[in-house]
């Protein structure tokens, strides 16, 4: 039954009473006045009750009435009956709000964990709406300040006051978590983890984060999801925790298929392509590591002389990230190369499925290993994926390595192949001349079940 703005559980004894003796309901309500000591009993008009021959009809349209006058009175007297009145609280639909920190990639991880959410709620016939909030600080200064003022105050002295978050947040993005309902609340990167926490309380929802949450401690959420690479050093794991081998992400055999015909509609002229295929991912700069001239020089000739002599395809994509003389490059070197039909200039043109739609319909990936999350993309599609490695800052070399060790461990195991720029020929080769098939990342049953355990 539809209920203040979702289906809920609704009692239909008075209406099914009331048809059977053919007699009208009076809709009564006790308020209490503004000081508390003084109780007012209101009595709506009879309702005149629809009564046809479809008795189950009739009570569904008569309870309506009924509901919408309680609505009424449930939102102008809140204080009232929210919390005393439960039958209307169970429903088959829920709501989860992710709060994004303007990262696509992270964006795509707590996209991917609201899927097995809604597949776990499913097993429950209970249908999951999802809310996508992105929360925009002031300045880093406030973003830093809320972090570490929600990683020390409980949440419970902020329920029922998230008026302060006026002094962190843009206008804008205010409104928006203020507005939002929430069962669920899905997070991934530090910067909204501490956010994530206040917020899911204010409204006894479940809260869910992807990645370490910064210095906010593990135990104020449901669940927290770690890659591998994010492990910290735990003597004990806690319950709530569950590790996966990659970032969560959102590739399944039906998401690439989709998003291929996706691409196909969009590119027409794919279509008539049936060559070998090389899907190539370029991504760019981040704290520790990065993409060089040099090294993007290297990497165009290798692609370049691999794809004549196979007489292949090549489907290029850049990211966001990349530098706009790394893109500048690949625009000069391939946009007009016959062997590359399809190039995509990420800060030029929006093209969501683009990711999704070359792995799709590649035969052979080839990822840059700046981007964890892109990596674990490609390693979870099933296709041959090589990763080369980036630039390490000197002056960070020692965090810039988790970016090595993810690709160095994902290789160890079978998932990937990882490789140097001047080498990604000759890797091609091997692969195609010796069969190799790399093992498809999947860490959605993992993820499933530590969810199944959240709800």
């Amino acid at each position: 039954m539809p209920f203040l703005g979702r289906s809920a559980s609704m009692s239909i004894g008075a209406v099914r009473l009331a048809l059977k003796m053919d007699v009208p309901i009076c809709f009564c309500v006790v308020t209490r006045d503004k000081n508390n000591t003084n109780h007012r009993l209101v009595i709506e008009k009879p309702f005149e009750l629809t009564k046809t021959t479809n008795t189950s009809k009739d009570i569904t349209d008569n309870l309506v009435q009924v509901t919408n006058v309680m609505g009424k009175y449930v939102s102008k007297f809140p204080q009232e009956y929210m919390w005393f009145y439960k039958i209307w609280k169970y429903s088959k639909q829920s709501t989860v709000v992710i709060l994004s920190d303007g990262k696509i990639g992270h964006e795509r991880q707590s996209q991917s964990v609201v899927r097995m959410l809604a597949k776990a709620l499913a097993q429950r016939n209970i249908k999951l709406d999802s809310n996508v909030i992105k929360i925009v600080y002031k300045s880093k200064a406030a973003s830093k300040t809320h972090s570490f003022l929600s990683s020390i105050i409980p949440a419970w002295i902020s329920q029922g006051h998230l008026d302060y978050l006026k002094m962190f947040l843009t206008p804008d993005s205010y409104l928006k978590v203020v507005q939002a309902k929430a069962d669920f609340v899905v997070s991934c990167g530090s910067s909204v983890a501490g956010l994530n926490y206040h917020f899911a309380k204010d409204h006894c929802a479940k809260a869910i984060a992807v990645l370490r949450p910064g210095i906010s401690s593990l135990s104020v959420f449901d669940s927290v999801i770690l890659p591998l690479h994010d492990k910290p050093n735990f003597k004990s794991t806690p319950k709530n925790v569950v590790f996966t081998k990659g970032s969560p992400n959102l590739i399944t055999k039906e998401y690439l298929q989709e998003q291929s015909e996706r691409l196909l509609n969009r590119y027409s002229h794919l279509k008539s392509k049936m060559r070998f295929k090389i899907g190539v991912f370029i991504g760019g700069d981040s704290a520790n590591v990065y993409l060089s001239i040099k090294q993007m020089r290297v990497f165009v000739n290798q692609i370049k002389d691999i794809a004549r002599q196979m007489n292949a395809d090549i489907l290029l994509t850049t990211s966001r990230r990349t530098p706009k003389s790394i893109e500048s490059l690949l625009f000069r070197e391939l946009k007009k190369d016959k062997h590359c039909p399809l190039m995509i200039q990420a800060n030029q043109e929006d093209v969501p499925e683009a990711v999704g739609g070359m792995m799709g319909l590649s035969d052979l990936l080839i990822v840059s290993g700046d981007s964890l999350s892109m990596i674990s993309e490609a390693a979870s599609s099933g296709k041959k994926t090589i990763v080369f490695k980036p630039m390490g800052r000197e002056i960070l070399i020692k965090d810039s390595n988790k970016h090595e060790s993810f690709a160095i461990k994902l290789h160890d195991k079978g998932y990937i192949f990882s490789t140097d720029v001047k080498h990604i020929g000759q890797t091609i080769s091997n692969i195609i001349m010796s069969k190799i098939q790399t093992r498809k990342l999947d860490d959605n049953k993992v993820i499933f079940e530590a969810l199944k355990h959240v709800i």
